[in-house]
């Protein structure tokens, strides 16, 4: 029976039809945001991880600009206090009564320690490749994402801890 006879949730358009394009959210967004946004999900904190090669920035934006366009909470980012060319490895955003957005950049001045490794680090590691096959490569980006949550780990827990204090009302 499918889809067809028309779920609620699901548009008209996309049931009728036989064939569909879909989106995939690594190239409209890089990030998962449209499928936590939404306000059954009633959503705490989301940790973001930016895999971003130009901008570190990127995802954050396209996720605030389409949580505003559909009505979802975001907390505000000011993003002109934001150097895209000097990252640090971790942003936090609160705003009271929308979720927590913590905000990890891969590539940032924190493990990079310069703008020119940055920049190395992004032209080596874009988002337009073929899958990597060398593990050096690979555990090269894991480390890299393995430093950052390690070096943020305290805040990380304490924005963890305040989010569920805020859930409960303490």
């Amino acid at each position: 029976m499918g889809c067809r006879g028309g779920h609620p949730a699901i548009p008209e358009e996309i049931t009728l039809n036989e064939k569909i394009n879909l989106i995939d959210a690594e190239l409209y967004l890089n990030s998962p945001y449209p499928s936590v946004l939404g306000k059954a999900r009633d959503i705490d904190i989301i940790i973001s991880f930016d895999f971003s090669d130009v901008d570190p920035f990127e995802t954050l934006k396209v996720a605030s600009e389409y949580a505003a366009a559909t009505g979802h909470p975001f907390p505000k980012v000011d993003f002109g206090n934001l150097d895209p060319k000097r990252p640090r490895s971790y942003y936090v955003f609160e705003e009271k009564g929308k979720p927590t957005v913590i905000h990890i950049p891969l590539f940032n001045m924190d493990n990079c320690k310069n703008q020119e490794t940055i920049k190395k680090e992004m032209k080596e590691y874009t988002t337009f490749q073929q899958p990597y096959k060398d593990k050096a490569n690979i555990d090269h980006l894991a480390h890299l994402a393995e430093d950052n949550v390690s070096m943020n780990k305290d805040d990380i827990l304490k924005a963890i801890k305040k989010a569920v204090q805020r859930r409960s009302g303490l």
